[in-house]
């Protein structure tokens, strides 16, 4: 894991903003970098859906080249989920 938190911060990550969490499989782990936002998304049109990710995605997720496809995505939903906690 440590191995995996310091490639997050070589990639512009500051690690203090996030929740990390540590998934576990079968064969291995994987640390996720977790960030709540509080944004009203019923209602809006589309494309303020697609303005809102671009606002508020970190600088290094913006930075990629998967970010860069997002002009090309497509809203489908409201997904309601829960997280659980223990």
């Amino acid at each position: 894991m440590r191995s995996a938190m310091e490639q997050a911060v070589q990639e512009g990550f500051t690690l203090a903003e996030y929740e990390l969490e540590v998934e576990w499989g079968y064969k291995k782990q994987a640390l996720s970098l977790a960030k709540d936002f509080d944004i009203a998304l019923e209602d809006k049109p589309e494309g303020q859906w697609r303005q809102l990710i671009l606002d508020k995605a970190p600088q290094p997720f913006k930075d990629s080249s998967v970010f860069k496809s997002i002009a090309d995505t497509r809203v489908m939903g409201p997904i309601r989920s829960e997280k659980y906690k223990s």
